[in-house]
């Protein structure tokens, strides 16, 4: 039996990260926070998390519409299982059940709309590093200079280019796998040719200019709500920073998003938020507070709409495997 190695470090990860956000916080004080809280500029934060979610779900039609043709409501449903997924599934795997919800749903290869979920995550990055670069002519910023992270920005923006040119000579891709692989086995050639082929499909969104645009524009918007919401959560908790600040700390939260350990980022979430909040004097107690209440506003739709669109499409399921069964 294979130990589970990546499994016992992530618990050990998620332990050492919350046991740090909690060191030295009188939690007295973090429930004096609460009582304090603004409830009228938190409702506004559930309201713009909201239409975030609407708005992430129309850059994953847009990235799917040329593979197939999607309706807006099976595009959020099946981006909402996703999202909802993540919550309990650790290392981004509810990514895997976006892409194959929508497979199911809409007939497409599900190997096509799980490599779509992965573009639709290089476009997340990819506006990502365009709202840090904006931030970077503004604001000195030492965490985007450090060497991990340009490497980071680096490997990320290469596999980009790495998938358009791939698409743009899909041809001599699989060929050249078909011909290496034959000499061991064709079945194995044809197989695997065809499986790269469909992966290759699920790309097509990168290749068309307006459609590039419509996925970079929502997906800059996107960041824009967030911004707000970041904003709209600190007011709410009585913290002064600006929109611009509200920016920075969004964007140094999302940089320790991207090592997945815990299902729903619990820990890694906390820990980023206190780092970035400390960056403008806010004590450990309400930056601690700020990224409790901040995580479950953003949990809140995503449990209601994951969980009714994980129900329905399990009611669909159920219903259409006892058509053919009769």
């Amino acid at each position: 039996m294979k130990f589970p190695i990546k499994t016992v470090l992530g618990i050990l990860g998620i332990g050492a990260a919350i046991a740090w956000s909690i060191k030295g916080v009188d939690f007295r004080e973090v429930g004096t926070i609460l009582k304090q809280m603004d409830v009228t500029m938190t409702l506004g934060v559930l309201v713009l998390t909201t239409i975030n979610l609407l708005i992430r779900a129309y850059v994953w039609k847009f990235i799917v519409n040329p593979i197939k043709r999607v309706p807006i409501g099976h595009a959020v449903s099946s981006y909402l299982i996703g999202v909802f997924s993540n919550l309990f599934l650790p290392f981004k795997l509810g990514d895997v059940a976006q892409g194959y919800t929508l497979g199911r749903r809409e007939d497409v290869s599900k190997i096509s709309a799980v490599s779509a979920v992965l573009i639709q995550r290089a476009f997340e990055i990819s506006s990502l590093i365009l709202v840090m670069l904006s931030m970077a002519m503004f604001f000195s910023i030492p965490l985007l200079f450090q060497r991990r992270t340009l490497l980071a920005g680096l490997l990320i923006m290469t596999g980009i280019a790495g998938l358009f040119i791939m698409f743009r000579k899909r041809e001599v891709v699989i060929s050249a796998v078909e011909s290496f692989l034959g000499r061991i086995s064709r079945k194995l050639a044809i197989s695997v040719s065809r499986g790269i082929d469909r992966f290759l499909a699920g790309t097509k969104a990168m290749h068309n200019f307006s459609d590039v645009v419509k996925i970079l524009s929502f997906s800059l918007l996107s960041w824009l709500v967030q911004i707000m919401m970041v904003w709209l959560t600190a007011s709410a908790l009585d913290i002064s920073i600006d929109i611009a600040g509200s920016s920075i700390v969004l964007l140094i939260i999302n940089l320790g998003l991207t090592i997945p350990l815990a299902p729903g980022n619990i820990g890694t979430f906390q820990v980023f938020s206190i780092i970035a909040l400390s960056l403008f004097s806010v004590a450990k107690p309400k930056a601690l507070t700020f990224s409790i209440i901040f995580q479950v506003i953003q949990g809140i739709p995503v449990i209601i709409g994951g969980g009714l669109s994980l129900l329905h499409e399990s009611r669909k399921n159920t219903v259409t495997g006892r058509d053919v069964l009769l």
